[in-house]
């Protein structure tokens, strides 16, 4: 039992952490989902509109992002689909012990559906969170 368990957390710990560069990753051209608002995002900086760049930073550890606009500063957390082309943001401080149980508890039912053959959302519980994803809702949808 000890060596199943063992081999749980390790399958676990490479997953989180070394499988995927979050850093290389969350960079690129994201959607707000369900529209196709974009979401830019450079090495330092999410571009909201012409005029609201935030700068930041990742901590691949804590699955968090130190954000800043002006004077005003912030925390974020997120998470990627298992196909990372969906991201979950959600405003406000996190801990590292915290974020860590979340995804536990949300791969253990991510991969139960991906063997049901569905892809499970990122999506985190909280009042303020944004999914993104890598393609746009198109029109057709937009009208059903």
């Amino acid at each position: 039992m000890v060596l199943v368990v063992a081999a749980v957390v390790v399958a676990f710990s490479c997953w989180r952490w070394t499988f995927a560069n979050d850093a290389q990753d969350i960079q690129g051209t994201w959607y707000i989902a369900g529209t196709q608002k974009t979401v830019d995002v450079t090495a330092d900086g999410i571009k909201l509109a012409d005029d609201v760049t935030y700068s930041y930073t990742i901590d691949e550890g804590a699955k968090t992002l130190s954000l800043s606009f002006g004077n005003m500063e912030g925390e974020a957390r997120y998470r990627f689909s298992l196909d990372r082309q969906t991201l979950a943001l959600r405003d406000g401080e996190t801990t590292w012990g915290n974020s860590l149980s979340e995804d536990i508890s949300w791969t253990i039912a991510a991969l139960g559906r991906a063997i049901q053959g569905e892809q499970a959302s990122p999506e985190l519980s909280g009042d303020s969170t944004m999914v993104l994803t890598r393609t746009p809702q198109d029109s057709a949808s937009q009208a059903a």
